[in-house]
């Protein structure tokens, strides 16, 4: 997932220290346990604009552990063995035919029974999060709950897996998937967006109840476009109300009321945004607390606890990332 140009590989291998410096490159340290002396893992996977498709196979089982998986999210059925993790201090299981959705940044431990074959799919969570301030039209304050288990014979699952097949198989051979980029970004979209109202989330809710952006009152558009261009500006809320031509308490009444949020969290959001992208951007000082700074987060303690509650990890850690 370190790469935005689709890659297809095979990884095949009967060593476990050769599986830890394999998974410990794109993700953070990888422990990787057998429970005997021998190892068997196949992994076939698909890579491409922020998603990342893979089929494991297993005869012998082995349990991944880490302190962080990946910044993004997962769903994987396995057709036949079973698999379980833990997240977040719970473990999740999940029999065979049935799928397990799960947010890599706070993912610990990985066991994959033996026998085991498995499709899964991960996404960042910057494309998903991209896609679900799209859906709701508005920041998205926190990660993404998705309810953990999705029954065998799931709809959603069916199809989800349909159409990672069709991205892998586009990104196979002559490749066509990547002679069209626009063509991929859309199976991107479409896959994301299924996820997302397909498996049921903390978002579910705002999802379905959500108006489009050009059904909010025009003051509140003023204030929004106000914002984004002026996001690095020592903006009060007054300020923002003057910009949009109505008074402080009628915006906040109805940024709730269309957007689901404050002005404030909007503009806290749009910085945070403004920030991650500039911790990535070679081109940007190679210090947190200046970018964190000119983006307008004075307090860096609180900073630090909102960046990781959006992004679940912390900007530190983003910053080290530049690059690879």
């Amino acid at each position: 997932m370190r790469s935005n140009d689709p890659a297809v590989f095979r990884f095949v291998t009967d060593h476990p220290a050769v599986a830890e410096a394999f998974f410990s490159g794109p993700y953070a340290p990888v422990k990787v346990l057998v429970p005997g002396r021998r190892l068997h893992l196949d992994i076939t996977s698909a890579l491409g604009a922020g998603l990342g498709l893979y089929r494991t196979r297993s005869s012998t089982g082995l349990r991944f552990q880490t302190d962080s998986l990946f910044d993004g999210y997962n769903v994987a059925v396995a057709t036949s063995g079973r698999h379980s993790l833990i997240s977040g201090g719970r473990e999740r299981q999940a029999r065979a035919d049935a799928g397990l959705v799960s947010d890599g940044a706070v993912v610990e431990s990985v066991d994959l029974g033996p026998d085991l074959n498995l499709q899964g799919l991960s996404i960042t969570s910057d494309v998903l999060h991209q896609c679900l301030a799209e859906l709701i039209d508005a920041p998205v304050l926190a990660r993404v709950r998705f309810q953990p288990v999705l029954e065998p014979g799931s709809t959603t699952m069916r199809t989800l897996l349909l159409l990672c097949e069709a991205m892998s198989t586009g990104l196979s051979g002559d490749a066509p998937l990547q002679q069209s980029p626009a063509a991929l970004s859309s199976l991107r979209s479409t896959i994301a967006h299924l996820v997302l109202t397909g498996i049921p989330n903390s978002y579910s809710d705002q999802i379905a109840g959500r108006l489009p952006r050009q059904l909010s009152p025009a003051h509140v558009r003023r204030a929004m476009d106000y914002m984004q261009a002026n996001a690095s500006q020592p903006l009060t809320i007054a300020d923002v109300a003057l910009a949009a031509g109505a008074s402080a308490r009628s915006l906040q009444t109805a940024f709730r009321q269309f957007r689901g949020c404050t002005p404030s969290e909007y503009l806290r959001q749009i910085r945070l945004e403004r920030v991650r992208a500039d911790l990535l951007d070679g081109s940007q000082p190679r210090s947190v607390s200046r970018i964190a700074m000119h983006w307008g987060f004075a307090h860096m303690g609180q900073f630090a606890e909102r960046y990781r509650s959006a992004y679940g990890e912390a900007p530190s850690a983003t910053l080290a990332r530049r690059g690879r």
